[in-house]
């Protein structure tokens, strides 16, 4: 894979950034002063943790649809569609359900929570990665 080909799919992984640095950045430093000012220093490895499971979840939705270049093509309501983007919202689910059942524990909130930015960033890399041909060959017309 040349330099040339990762460099065309910039437009892909810049829009994803864009959108985290614009809308999930300014969000998650207003919740992470409230609640560290509200309830203390002892709040923070669960705020990370749900700030990474966030980034996750975001990273996950931008490589779901990183095929799909918005507005490039009609928008169908097939099955696939729907069950991606079901998955999608049932893994936000599961990180919830977890992150609930392991809030007083903040040693493994921790662990979890550097587990959950590794994961984010390897998807935001992988998707860094796509070729243009990968992208391309996902539209007929």
């Amino acid at each position: 894979m040349t330099n040339d080909e990762v460099s065309k799919t910039e437009p892909i992984i810049s829009s994803i950034k864009a959108a985290i640095a614009q809308f999930y950045f300014p969000l998650a430093t207003v919740i992470f002063i409230l609640l560290t000012s509200v309830a203390g220093a002892i709040v923070i490895p669960n705020i990370l943790f749900g700030i990474a499971n966030e980034l996750l979840i975001t990273a996950i939705s931008g490589y779901a649809s990183v095929n799909k270049l918005p507005f490039s093509s009609p928008q169908k309501n097939d099955a696939v569609s729907v069950l991606r983007v079901f998955a999608v919202m049932m893994l936000g689910v599961l990180l919830a359900v977890v992150h609930y059942l392991l809030y007083p524990v903040i040693i493994a909130v921790s662990i979890l929570a550097i587990l959950s930015f590794t994961a984010a960033w390897y998807v935001l890399n992988s998707i860094n990665n796509l070729t243009w041909k990968k992208v391309q060959s996902k539209y007929s017309e």
